[in-house]
């Protein structure tokens, strides 16, 4: 099956430039555009949402993706389905646990506070009751609309244990970040086991890799631009591998196995996290980001080599590969070299 490709936008985007994005996006056949959600960091994220859907006729929008903390499931809901109802049924909700970087929080979500979340969206933008902390909802305006019994799509963003059970059992699809076949195949494992537990079949949950693709004469040219997002991806694995439960372990089993000693790279990454450089080139964390936790989680090199990359992750069954902006310094020039030489590949 061929991978289809989509796209990250993330702080370098603004409501001046989102809708130019978008329509460059779709113009070179990328499958969607996610804005990225953190408030102190970039703008609002429902505004680029509505600039980027507005101002295209085919692509797909969404988060990139937000939380149930920052914005209540409701707003998060209505924000959506309206948004679905300007493009013609092309927006769909990306949602996590949400993290303390660039954003209204201190620590996560609970895990049950986003199998609430998640359940109370599917309901309520189907124009249903959806119950969130002990209360219950409608939409009037959804349930007259022509989307009445239709959920807005969900795509969960998974990490850990919990969050892959949960996205089985209750998501469309799922955003997981990194390219290690190894990383992807355990979480497929675990999405499977929360699809089964609800009484569905695992393949109604599109598996998206999100990473960030860079086609390069060579991985060191673009070592400074690449480490800012690895970083942060290993930052948020190694808190993962920390926990104490048998998936985790499992999980450092598997790793050890195939990586010997990667999992002390992310460990020193971890020491020595500043959150304020989130996905920024220069922080510290980037001085300890080695080649190796790089193509862990990212792709770079020849058009041909960061295809390789991405058939190694084709026979598990990967809908597609969403790719960010992330750091890219001339990011509009990668979207078009990826779209010219890197989508014919896959």
């Amino acid at each position: 099956m061929s991978l289809q490709l989509g796209l990250g936008l993330g702080q370098d985007q603004d409501v001046h430039s989102v809708a130019r994005y978008a329509q460059l996006a779709e113009a070179l056949g990328y499958h969607h555009v996610t804005m990225i959600d953190m408030g102190t960091l970039s703008q609002e994220v429902h505004v680029m949402m509505t600039l980027a859907a507005a101002g295209t006729t085919r692509i797909q929008v969404g988060h990139g993706v937000t939380n149930p903390a920052t914005y209540h499931p409701g707003a998060i809901a209505n924000a959506v389905a309206s948004l679905r109802e300007l493009s013609g049924d092309r927006a769909f909700v990306g949602i996590g646990a949400g993290g303390p970087y660039g954003q209204y929080l201190t620590r996560g979500v609970r895990m049950r506070e986003l199998r609430e979340a998640i359940r109370f969206i599917n309901d309520y933008s189907a124009g249903g009751e959806g119950e969130w902390q002990g209360n219950s909802w409608h939409s009037e305006w959804i349930r007259r609309s022509s989307y009445a019994g239709r959920p807005v799509p969900m795509w969960v963003a998974v990490a850990g244990p919990r969050t892959c059970r949960i996205a089985g059992e209750l998501g469309h699809a799922v955003f997981s970040i990194g390219m290690d076949p190894v990383l992807q195949r355990w979480r497929m494992d675990q999405i499977a086991r929360g699809a089964e537990a609800a009484g569905r079949d695992p393949s109604e949950v599109e598996v998206w890799v999100r990473t960030q693709c860079y086609l390069a004469e060579s991985k060191a040219a673009v070592r400074r631009e690449m480490a800012p997002y690895a970083a942060t991806a290993a930052w948020e694995l190694y808190q993962i591998l920390r926990q104490n439960n048998p998936e985790v372990a499992d999980l450092r089993a598997r790793l050890d196995r195939a990586h010997p000693g990667l999992l002390d790279e992310f460990r020193r990454i971890y020491d020595h996290w500043d959150p304020y450089w989130t996905e920024r080139i220069g922080g510290p964390q980037t001085e300890f980001t080695t080649q190796r936790v790089i193509d862990f989680f990212l792709a770079s090199g020849s058009a041909e080599e960061v295809a390789e990359q991405c058939d190694a992750l084709n026979p598990l069954g990967v809908r597609g590969i969403s790719s960010v902006l992330f750091s890219i310094q001339e990011d509009t020039e990668m979207m078009r070299r990826m779209a010219a030489e890197l989508m014919p590949l896959l």
